[in-house]
């Protein structure tokens, strides 16, 4: 039988490499939007905000804290994640 256990790395990368995907999710609104955020504000994700603020409204230092706010973010997930998962435990 496999466990529970036995997927927590597999389960670990997967969340893991979804939350980056949405944090990648640029190309493929700003294509089906064009200049804005699409109807009712639906394509509106972290990277698409942060293109926003930096080279429409041409607020550069809000941009780029909001990278930094981003990568921190992603960060400290990525540890919650490990540390919910415990990735490194032996003997499971």
């Amino acid at each position: 039988h496999v466990t529970l256990p036995l997927l927590r790395p597999i389960m670990t990368f997967i969340v893991f490499q979804c939350l980056l995907g949405s944090y990648g999710m640029f190309s493929e609104a700003f294509i089906l939007a064009g200049s804005g955020f699409g109807p009712e504000n639906s394509l509106v994700f972290p990277t698409t905000y942060l293109y926003d603020q930096a080279f429409r409204r041409l607020d550069f230092t809000y941009s780029a804290a909001l990278g930094y706010v981003f990568t921190l973010l992603m960060i400290v997930v990525g540890f919650l994640q490990l540390k919910m998962f415990n990735v490194n435990k032996q003997g499971d």
